[in-house]
């Protein structure tokens, strides 16, 4: 070897001393030559040659001959172990610690780890929702819009750690709606999907700050079947019905605009189907004219049937149309058959009665009334009615008396209804006697009743065939509409400029 730090010389120094021990002889050993260590930590000059002097000791001879003492300087080469390796260099400048100087060790450098922080993330799709980096998580499961019968799975992967209720593993229906925890997701990365055997479509969003899974029950438009059919209800009468099969639920509207006020029906629905109507569970339900839709739920494509039958008063014309079997609308048209045929009006000067010759020409709940036309009013008529007369005889204030009959929808006389068939007769009592005092009739004959039909700044006088009774004040007669009628003294009329 070339060259050694001090400290292998003292390795040697100590072989020695194993060796005399050994051997049990006093030998004087002398080193070769100086060591010179060319170390950046050690001085150029070398320390003095180390004369290690040993000294004979008397021991006894082994029996067998011992190993000659090992010469570590001149040690044959060897493939098999590379020495150099295993020599380790110690910087011998570091300070030494005197005897009896308590040595403290070095506390060990602890290096801190620092976990690389992973940012939460929530994505919620068309289809599912996914995440990482939570510990937890809340779910809202909306089943509102499910019918009765439809059923649904949440299917969860994720860390195998999770916790959560295992019921969303099964099957879920309408009365699964809640809040569901997803717990020890240890920020890992997780997915929620939504499956179905059923016409169940899903809604995936955001409410309230967390994700919400909304099942909806939808149906099939071919296993619809949905028509209008002809048949007898509870009283023997034949009615509009609606007949179908395959829907969970069906929306009819109403149109009740020509039911009368007052009017109350009944809306049957035969069905081996649990159904409810207007969300109430039953096979009837109690309508008025208010009522503008008839809600049918927990069909659970059945079979139904589905009529409307007034009450005792009076009779419901019901008139079934489709307007999309798609959707499951469809609806029910009712108008009042009118069945009165007596209409009455009085006051302090007339008393008239209007009989109809068909009952539903009119509507039950129609207004009659009889005006007198006076003043200014009174007098634009008269001078259209001299203007279309081609007699030289004119109709005066003094001879003719204006009357203005008619039927109205209410009692606001906002519209007026003219019969839809048939005759009318009016009978009218003057009860303050006006044929004699005001228009100086003393024979029958001397009356002449006319309808005045209004036209675009003119009227058309159309005198009528009437039965007059001067001596009780009454005139009859018959027509097919109303408004303007006038009662003359033709024997009064006189001739004018």
């Amino acid at each position: 070897m070339k060259k050694v730090t001090k400290s292998f010389v003292a390795i040697l120094a100590l072989v020695a001393m194993l060796t005399q021990n050994a051997f049990g002889v006093y030998a004087q050993a002398t080193a070769p030559e100086p060591i010179q260590v060319e170390n950046e930590y050690v001085s150029e000059n070398a320390e003095p040659t180390v004369e290690v002097t040993t000294e004979e000791t008397p021991v006894d001879t082994p029996s067998e001959p011992l190993d000659p003492v090992l010469d570590v300087e001149n040690l044959p080469p060897t493939d098999d172990v590379n020495y150099d390796d295993q020599i380790m260099l110690i910087d011998d400048t570091a300070e030494v610690p005197e005897e009896g100087t308590d040595v403290v060790a070095e506390e060990p450098v602890t290096e801190e780890v620092i976990e690389e922080e992973i940012p939460e993330q929530l994505d919620i799709y068309d289809n599912q929702i996914s995440g990482s980096g939570l510990n937890e998580l809340e779910v809202f499961i909306d089943t509102d819009k499910l019918e009765m019968g439809d059923s649904f799975r949440i299917i969860f992967t994720g860390p195998d750690s999770a916790r959560y209720d295992t019921r969303l593993n099964d099957n879920l229906d309408s009365t699964s709606q809640g809040t569901y925890r997803f717990v020890d997701l240890n920020k890992e990365g997780f997915n929620l999907r939504a499956t179905t055997d059923d016409n169940v479509k899903f809604e995936f969003g955001s409410e309230n700050g967390r994700p919400v899974i909304k099942a909806i029950s939808f149906e099939s438009d071919a296993d619809k079947i949905l028509f209008t059919k002809t048949i007898e209800d509870k009283n023997g009468k034949a009615i509009t019905a609606i007949k179908g099969e395959g829907y969970k639920r069906l929306s009819i509207s109403v149109d009740s605009e020509k039911l009368n006020e007052d009017a109350e029906y009944t809306v049957y629905v035969d069905t081996e189907a649990d159904v409810e109507i207007n969300g109430e569970s039953a096979n009837s339900f109690l309508g008025t004219k208010s009522l503008e839709n008839i809600e049918l739920s927990n069909l659970n494509k059945k079979s139904f049937i589905v009529y409307i039958v007034g009450n005792e008063d009076f009779e419901v014309d019901s008139e079934t149309s489709l307007i999309d079997v798609a959707e499951g609308e469809s609806k029910f048209t009712l108008e009042s058959i009118a069945t009165k045929t007596v209409y009455e009006y009085e006051d302090s000067n007339v008393y008239v009665r209007a009989i109809i010759q068909i009952a539903d020409a009119i509507p039950d709940d129609a207004f009659f009334c009889v005006e007198p036309i006076k003043g200014e009013e009174a007098e634009e008529y008269i001078n259209l009615m001299n203007k279309e007369s081609e007699e030289e005889d004119k109709y005066t204030e003094e001879n003719t008396l204006l009357y203005d009959i008619s039927f109205y929808t209410d009692e606001t006389k906002s519209e007026i209804i003219e019969p839809e068939e048939g005759v009318v007769s009016v009978t009218i009592d003057f009860k303050k006697k006006q044929l004699a005092n005001e228009l100086g009739v003393s024979e029958d004959e001397e009356v002449e009743i006319a309808h005045i039909i209004e036209e675009e700044n003119k009227v058309e006088v159309e005198v009528v065939e009437a039965s007059v009774s001067a001596d009780n004040e009454k005139v009859e007669f018959t027509t097919e509409s109303f408004s303007i009628y006038s009662f003359t003294n033709v024997a009064n009329k006189t001739k004018i400029d």
